[in-house]
């Protein structure tokens, strides 16, 4: 035999040799893979709640039936009394790769809140669309604690006081001159400009505000109407020719370039030219050494984001309501009264730099904090979700890991076993005069309106914000049956509108929904005009 043949052999040896090894470590692969998915089953069936549960309707193994994604998204609220109405307090929704069990009675609100983080996440739910939205992976913190470090440092409550009062005052003025224009103003983009406003005012300041307040209402107005369409949000990022994309991506970069220029601008001058500037951008440059320049306005912007959508949705609809009724504004007037506030009371804080007290008196207003509530119980969100980290037992039913959970407020709040009257506007319902036809004598399940009712969330999922929304609202509606001759809506006579003799409420009929979007500004084909007169003592 030749060299040649034997290295041949050999070389066919080795073969064989690497071969048989790799076939052995693919089944030593495939063993060890196998002992960790039974050791991952047994694990999981051990995690599972141990008594029996009963399936969820519409639910089955194989597949979640009424892949109803669309319909929701086209009339969120319709589709959740329609399916609340056909399968009962709990049931599914296919929701693209994701599924989503909806709970709609009043005992699921306090049970969410009250799940820990480890077995329901708020933050994993919602972390597909941040991060769409906001650049937020390279921050060495959640951008939530900026927003409550800006509001609680005591300087910073003083300076939102200030802006809250500013706006608001400028903003009601230019609602008279559109009133004496064209007959009204436009409610909800009204409310938006305001929030959008004090928003600007606070990040920014008041020469930033004057020079580019109008135009970044326009913009963030854009940016939360795309993020209230589904169809949009549904787009992958990796879809940049969609158009829905390109529209999101101008909105964020013609943004970033009007804050960024600002930046740049403090960056480089001299510190002791912005050292005294109360507004929260100088906060962070002092505060803050963050990886990118671009950091400090991503933080402003998920500040935009956090506090116009619901917070000026809300004051809309609280708005709205109360000039529908002569009843309300009186009891208002009344009310603000007897903790010493008067039209003139705003001025005067203003003059003698004690803003921050007057807002916090207003803050704890009772009657208007029921007003704000009963907004929010008529026209809140339409669910609000968390992410099941691991099996959860609701009741009787037990949600898999992996899947959404979402309760659906505008269901829940109106269940007339806890809220009777449920379609009547009623702000002392939340007061401690509570109407006796209001006032539920056997709550379903043992649920109270207190516990079936969390507008602003329990515990570490409390919203954050709470104090900058209420302190806008409440200082809006103050303002306006304070400081104004009449408050009206357009088209309807408030002397004419007929009171029950019975309980001595306004029989109103409601204005029109504007329902139909899921997040973002609640503007529409139609227009809601809010009428404004001033007071003939113009103050």
């Amino acid at each position: 035999m030749s060299f040649l043949d034997s290295s041949r052999v050999a070389g066919l040896a080795d073969a064989r040799q690497m071969l048989v090894l790799g076939l052995l470590s693919a089944l030593v692969f495939l063993a060890a893979l196998r002992l960790a998915l039974l050791h991952r089953t047994r694990k999981n069936r051990n995690q599972q709640p141990s008594s029996r549960s009963v399936p969820i309707p519409n639910v089955a193994a194989r597949a979640w039936h009424e892949p109803a994604a669309l319909a929701f998204a086209r009339q969120p609220y319709q589709w959740l009394f329609d399916a609340h109405a056909r399968y009962g307090s709990a049931f599914g929704m296919s929701l693209g790769t994701f599924r989503c069990v909806w709970l709609t009675g009043p005992d699921a609100t306090e049970a969410v809140f009250n799940a820990d983080e480890d077995t329901l996440s708020f933050h994993k739910a919602i972390e597909p669309n941040i991060t769409k939205l906001f650049p937020l992976r390279h921050l060495h913190q959640p951008w939530v604690n900026y927003l409550v470090g800006g509001m609680a440092h005591r300087k910073h409550s003083t300076h939102f006081a200030q802006c809250v009062l500013d706006v608001v005052e400028a903003e009601q003025a230019k609602w008279v001159r559109e009133t004496e224009a064209i007959g009204s103003t436009d409610l909800f983009k009204a409310s938006f400009d305001v929030m959008t406003l004090i928003i600007t005012k606070y990040a920014f300041g008041e020469e930033f505000t004057n020079k580019h307040g109008a135009e970044l209402c326009e913009l963030i107005f854009a940016f939360d109407a795309l993020m209230g369409n589904v169809d949009v949000m549904a787009l992958p990022e990796w879809m940049f020719w969609a158009e829905g994309n390109r529209k999101l991506k101008a909105c964020k970069t013609r943004f970033y370039e009007i804050a960024n220029a600002e930046l740049h601008e403090r960056l480089a001058g001299p510190a002791e030219l912005y050292e005294d500037r109360d507004d929260y951008l100088q906060y962070l440059i002092r505060t803050d050494r963050l990886e990118r320049v671009e950091d400090y306005t991503t933080h402003i912007l998920v500040i935009y984001f956090a506090s116009t959508i619901n917070t000026s949705t809300t004051l809309g609809w609280a708005a709205a309501h109360l000039a529908q009724s002569p009843r309300i504004q009186n009891k208002l007037r009344s009310e603000l009264g007897a903790l010493g506030i008067r039209a003139e009371s705003f001025a005067q804080a203003r003059a003698e730099g004690t803003e921050e007290p007057l807002l916090s008196t207003l803050e704890n207003c009772a009657y208007l904090r029921g007003i704000t509530h009963e907004s929010l119980r008529l026209r809140p969100p339409p669910f609000l979700v968390q992410q099941a980290m691991k099996p959860w037992r609701f009741g009787e039913h037990v949600v898999e890991k992996g899947a959404l959970v979402a309760i659906a407020p505008p269901v829940i709040n109106r269940d007339p076993s806890v809220f009777p009257c449920p379609d009547e506007y009623i702000p002392e319902r939340f007061t401690d005069e509570v109407p006796a036809d209001v006032r539920s004598a056997n709550p379903a399940g043992g649920v109270s309106a207190a516990s079936a009712f969390l507008p602003w969330g329990k515990g570490r999922r409390r919203c954050k914000g709470i104090k900058l929304a209420e302190q806008a609202i409440h200082t809006t509606l103050a303002r306006l049956v304070l400081c104004h001759g009449s408050v009206g809506i357009e088209g309807e006579d408030a002397a004419a509108v007929e009171v029950d003799p019975r309980t001595g409420r306004e029989k109103i009929v409601p204005i029109a929904p504007q329902l139909t979007k899921i997040f973002g500004p609640p503007h529409s084909a139609q227009r809601c005009g809010l009428r404004v007169v001033g007071r003939a003592d113009e103050l």
